[in-house]
This record gives structure tokens, sequence and C-alpha cells, in this order.
């Protein structure tokens, strides 16, 4: 609900409230005055702005009654840029203006607001997705201790709407659902990386209702790395590539160990073999007739890669 000069008042009844946004009002933003065990549940709202409290408890109008007190969990809630501050400023908020609550009478019970929100949860969001996106050194698919987290990666959710959110110093995300319906949720595969959870590059696929979180959808990713190298015609036959000397398009170029695979080398004479997860390896070429191989010395390449190496300069004169 989008709620604008007048005051939403939760009374006499469980109060959950999610992706509102409650401004501009002459009076109270919201105004609980009688709800029942369990505690109230505010999240995800957009609860600034009122003209006397973004939150009014008024529980002390009601102690005839023998109300208990009042539990409210009011996390991730964005607050205006000013009540925002003042929150974090300390552990929880006191005396701040824009809120009435247990810190100006502690009859009213315990209001949670850690992990408050910095910035304003988009008017269109019907509800939210999140998780961590994690370097899974061991590719075991679990996110062990000592795991870190992945930083600025992108994470998309496919629905009725397209809609991303990008990870934060942490590997942490929260991606808000611009729509109802089935959704799948994806990560954005970037270069020297393969994905380990879910298995086989899968998404998470869920259906999506106004108001429901869906928590918990991390993605496993581990480094991998690659070897590279040039073909070119070693006119001087010195073994190294001076100017002047072509490509050679079309080589066949061999793979070997922990991983094997053929390749052909491109119109520059350039080859990669991507994706290689760390082990020994043997890097040889398929000499073509009328040649005599000039580099390397030996014949062939022999390395042992490390995790996310990229091994580079690895040419072939002939």
């Amino acid at each position: 609900m989008d709620v604008f000069n007048q005051s939403a008042v939760l009374t006499n009844f469980l109060v959950d409230a999610k992706f509102n946004t409650i401004s501009g009002n002459g009076i109270n933003g919201v105004a609980i005055t009688n709800s029942v065990n369990p505690p109230v549940e505010l999240h995800f709202n957009n609860l600034y702005d009122n003209s006397d409290n973004d939150v009014l408890l008024a529980f002390p109008l009601l102690k005839k009654k023998e109300i208990p007190s009042q539990n409210v969990n009011a996390q991730n809630n964005y607050w205006g840029d000013a009540t925002t501050t003042e929150m974090n400023t300390g552990s929880n908020p006191k005396n701040i203006s824009a809120i009435y609550d247990s810190f100006d009478d502690v009859s009213l019970g315990t209001v949670i607001y850690d992990n408050w929100l910095i910035n304003k949860v988009p008017p269109q969001a019907t509800g939210l997705v999140n998780g961590l996106v994690f370097n899974d050194v061991n590719k075991n698919g679990v996110h062990d201790e000592g795991e870190p987290g992945i930083a600025n990666w992108l994470v998309v959710a496919n629905g009725g709407n397209a809609d991303s959110a990008t990870t934060d110093e942490s590997g942490n995300y929260s991606l808000y659902l611009t729509s109802n319906g089935s959704y799948a949720l994806s990560q954005v595969l970037q270069s020297g990386w393969l994905q380990s959870y879910p298995a086989e590059n899968a998404p998470y696929e869920f259906d999506h209702s106004a108001g429901d979180i869906h928590e918990g959808n991390n993605f496993g990713l581990y480094r991998v790395g690659s070897i590279s190298g040039l073909f070119f015609n070693d006119l001087n036959t010195n073994g190294t590539k001076d100017e002047g000397e072509g490509a050679l398009v079309d080589w066949k170029v061999i793979l070997g160990g922990a991983k094997s695979e053929t390749l052909s080398t491109d119109e520059t004479g350039s080859y990669k073999f991507e994706n290689v997860l760390e082990g020994n390896y043997t890097v040889s070429e398929i000499l073509q007739d009328g040649y005599i191989q000039t580099a390397p010395a030996n014949g062939q390449y022999s390395l042992a890669l490390a995790l996310g190496q990229d091994a580079t300069g690895k040419n072939f004169g002939n």
C-alpha cells in the first residue's frame, strides 16, 4: 500500500507490513495501537517525512487493558536520509524525533532497528530475493568457513520483469522484484570463473507473490585459468617472433594433461585454452608439411598451472 496525507492505523490484528510507502502525512505515518503478539513485523517499507512520527507505538494509552509490552521488528526499512544517519550513530536509535518507541517509553517493549536500509525501496517493488555470491575455493558447492564473498557481481531475476542487483563488498545482494509470477534467478558469469553451485550452471526457479521474501539464494563460483600463445612464421629461424614475421593461421594446437583439448589458431595466429583448472599440462602443435619447428626448443611446453593462473606467451615458431 502507498499511503500519502493520511495515517496508517494498525490496530487489533497481527501486523506484517512489507513493501509500502508511507510518506508526507500530516500526522503519524504508522500508528500501532493494539496489535497482539507475536511481534509486529515492519520490513522493506519507505517510512519518512511524516509530520508527527513515522512510527508511533501508542501502548501506554492502553495500559488499563493490561496489554503486554509490544515487540516490534522494524528491520530493513527506509527512514529518510536524516533518520538513517541518526540510526547509524549507535546500535539502536535513541531520541529520534521521527520515531516514538521504547526508547521514549520503556513500557512499550523492544523495537529492533538494526539492518536498516540506506536506500529507498523502489515504489513498484512487490518482494525481495537475496543471497550471497562466494568464492568456492575448494569447489565443493558449499560456502565453507574462510571462503570470501565476491563483490560487484551481477545477479539477474528474469520473470514478469528483468530485475537485477550487484553484490556489495561482502558478496551479499538484495534484489527487489517488481512483478508477480515465475522467476529464474542467475548470476552473470565473468571470464575466469565457473559456477559450482547451483550445479551445472543452473538458475534458481521460484514463483513469486506480492510480499514474498526469498532468502538464501547463494551462488558458488571458483577461479579457472587459461593457456595462450601465438604461432608465427620464423623466417630467420631464431626462435623469436621478430618484426615482419607473419602469423600462422589455422594451425592445430593440442592441450594435454588434466584437460585435453585441440584448437586451431585464429586469423592473428593466436590461440587460447580457457576454463583450465589447476594441474599439470603439455601444449604441443601438429607440424604442417614444409615447415620445421624452431620454438619451443624441446618441441612442446610443459607447465604446472596454478589456481586461476593465466599462462601466456606459449608461442610456436615454424
